[in-house]
């Protein structure tokens, strides 16, 4: 498996791949709308195609973790890639990483926490609050349930 950065990614190349996972190329998080082509962040590439991508930034020593995806699922790049990261960061200095999903995402809640992320807090409504930014934010998530708050997850590395 190998994993490169971001940066040495062609931008149609992020930016399909984001739209493929996202409809979009941009993440609101934390009331901040990110461009994902243009964070920091790891690949996997299968045939010059990406396959799983995380993004990220950094600031001290806080991490945040703005998107993980991967469009096969079940071979361990998300996981790969998690590790990657935090080793990366680490060396940064980073100490705190943070991630945040919504309410409905219980894969993700489960991904993170089988890795090592506590439940740091909740934002309740903060959805909303973001479709006020972002109006593209489905209602519903894909198993049905409403997107209402947000779930701030952190690891200290």
């Amino acid at each position: 498996m190998n994993i490169q950065p971001m940066k040495e990614i062609g931008w149609q190349k992020k930016k399909d791949f984001f739209a493929t996972c996202w409809d979009t190329n941009e993440m609101h998080v934390n009331n901040q709308t990110y461009v994902l082509p243009e964070l920091e962040g790891f690949c996997i590439q299968e045939d010059g195609v990406i396959t799983a991508a995380v993004t990220y930034t950094y600031e001290g020593s806080i991490g945040l973790i703005v998107s993980l995806d991967s469009i096969i699922e079940k071979q361990g790049y998300a996981s790969h890639l998690l590790m990657h990261t935090e080793e990366y960061l680490k060396k940064k200095g980073v100490e705190d990483l943070r991630v945040v999903i919504t309410n409905e995402n219980e894969y993700a809640l489960r991904f993170y926490r089988r890795r090592g992320f506590q439940l740091a807090s909740v934002h309740v409504d903060a959805a909303r609050k973001a479709r006020e930014d972002k109006p593209s934010i489905p209602l519903v998530g894909v198993n049905g349930i409403t997107i209402r708050d947000e779930w701030h997850l952190r690891k200290w590395l």
